[in-house]
């Protein structure tokens, strides 16, 4: 068999495989996201949840008032009420929002909030009345398409942020996904496996050209200090990673190059249609980090 026929075949066999056609099939599935050739960005599904969260835009009104934030938090409450949910509401706070019976006021909307762990991907606060109180309310969600978060980031956002270092009052964090708990869990490798073993990764590399002396010491040795653990590790050169905004950077060049490589697509002169499956299968990559 020549090079050409087993080409054909290995395409042929990937074609047939149940990973892609499960890809296929939900990726396949059309919304405004794909529509716009958008569905595999996250910045694009963060601004439109913050916009549509946000009661009154400054620009582009939606029109629907508070309506989906209140349907965001109806669903976050059904959800923190399941058996086996990692996060619960008070009975109070989760009766008042599953029933209606509250109201909200002064809500403003943030996206790319730094704070001095990294970035929040939307960052809500405001006020919430019900049973004839009124609360401070914030709300941080970290948004995911298709990815692990990075070193359980929810968590030391939440750590950095629980009352009373921020505000006091109510205080939400959510971890937000489109996929099921079973596929996410299937997703990727360790997290944190390339800082164990040392690996010039792109984050490693354009940190080390960013970095102070001082703080390159901690990426070159860190990852063989016998002292430490491999969670001490792993925080350890990730906060230097935080320190000089290396994951948003890494997440801006991975954006670019996504964009450039897919625009290659079209200057092939085969069919539209034949190159539709390689397309929605680069999509279907777009947002791995491991």
């Amino acid at each position: 068999m020549n090079s050409l026929s087993k080409l054909q075949k290995q395409i042929i066999d990937f074609g047939n495989s149940v990973e892609f056609k499960e890809l296929d099939a939900y990726y396949s599935q059309p919304s405004i996201f794909s529509a716009l050739g958008v569905s595999r960005h996250e910045n694009t599904h963060s601004n439109f949840l913050a916009w549509l969260l946000t009661p009154k835009p400054e620009k582009n009104d939606h029109s629907l008032g508070d309506t989906p934030l209140r349907k965001f938090l109806e669903t976050l409450a059904l959800a923190c009420a399941l058996p086996h949910s990692a996060g619960k509401l008070s009975p109070e706070l989760s009766g008042a929002i599953t029933t209606g019976a509250y109201t909200l006021s002064n809500i403003v909307v943030e996206r790319e909030k730094h704070i001095g762990v990294g970035r929040l991907d939307i960052y809500l606060e405001g006020n919430i009345s019900f049973d004839g109180s009124e609360y401070p309310l914030t709300l941080i969600i970290e948004n995911k398409v298709k990815s692990h978060e990075h070193d359980a980031q929810t968590g030391r956002y939440l750590e950095a942020l629980r009352p009373p270092v921020l505000r006091p009052g109510i205080f939400l964090s959510v971890f937000l996904t489109p996929l099921p708990n079973r596929e996410y869990e299937r997703l990727g490798k360790p997290i944190g496996g390339d800082i164990l073993e040392g690996k010039q990764t792109y984050l490693m590399i354009t940190a080390m050209s960013r970095a102070s002396e001082e703080d390159r010491e901690v990426l070159r040795h860190t990852h063989t200090d016998p002292a430490l653990g491999p969670a001490e590790k792993i925080a350890r050169v990730k906060a230097v990673y935080d320190k000089y905004d290396i994951p948003r950077l890494t997440e801006q060049q991975i954006s670019l190059r996504f964009e450039r490589a897919l625009a290659q697509l079209d200057t092939l002169t085969a069919e539209p249609g034949r190159t539709a499956t390689l397309r929605r299968y680069a999509e279907s990559l777009m947002g791995r980090k491991h």
